[in-house]
């Protein structure tokens, strides 16, 4: 080979560097974006809350929604502490049973373990979906009033847990054809354990609502020369 000749060497460590960069700044783009999803989700509800009940109206008395920001995010907070105490409960007494132990095939857990270990995961998953949506049906109606008027919702945990595994299993036995009922049953459930608090007379309130729509639709039948009375 000639003195002068000179072969370029690749830089192959650049190219790897490149390569890395590029796969992995996507996730950890993503990554940086969970805390800010997991701080503002709690504030969405709330804005939900408010928008959806504010916008609710009986008649002409709107509804309205005092609870603050700092509700919801207790909530999530005692969910969130429950579910790291839950996990870490069943992962200790999943180790203590030696069910964990996947360092050999011989101390690999059998399939029924596996199914068993999954269906506690399920049930740990469950009750946190029955407490979220139970704490927040009872927050947002126990802050919500029309007029003088307010409501109490005593929705229990531990039922609405029950609902939603018989439900599944319900569902599941059925190849879905009693969703419908498993739907129906659960808001049977949640309107029950539904109360209106009020000192004044129910039937006065209706009627006075009643009149203010006529009279309303008197009005707009005037101006658009429609007959209301067909």
């Amino acid at each position: 080979m000639p003195a002068d000749e000179t072969t370029e060497i690749p830089a192959v460590g650049e190219e790897a560097k490149i390569d890395i960069e590029e796969e992995f700044n996507m996730p950890w783009g993503l990554a940086a974006l969970f805390p800010l999803f997991i701080l503002g989700f709690p504030f969405w509800q709330y804005l939900k809350a408010i928008f959806l009940v504010n916008n609710a109206r009986y008649g002409t008395s709107p509804f309205s929604y005092g609870a603050g920001a700092k509700s919801f995010y207790l909530m999530y907070l005692k969910a969130s502490g429950v579910f790291i105490l839950a996990i870490s409960i069943v992962l200790w007494t999943l180790s203590q049973l030696d069910l964990m132990n996947f360092t050999s095939e011989e101390t690999a857990p059998s399939f029924s373990n596996l199914i068993l270990i999954q269906l506690v995961f399920f049930t740990v998953y469950l009750w946190i979906f029955a407490y979220l949506q139970t704490k927040r049906q009872n927050l947002i109606f126990n802050h919500t009033q029309i007029e003088e008027m307010t409501f109490s919702s005593t929705l229990s945990v531990s039922y609405m847990l029950y609902l939603y595994l018989s439900n599944t299993i319900a569902i599941i036995c059925s190849l879905g054809l009693l969703i419908p009922w498993s739907m129906i049953r659960t808001a049977r459930y949640r309107a029950s354990q539904l109360t209106l608090l009020t000192n004044q007379s129910l039937d006065n309130f209706v009627a006075d609502q009643q009149n203010q729509l006529t009279a309303m639709g008197e009005e707009f039948g005037e101006v658009f020369d429609i007959e209301v009375g067909i």
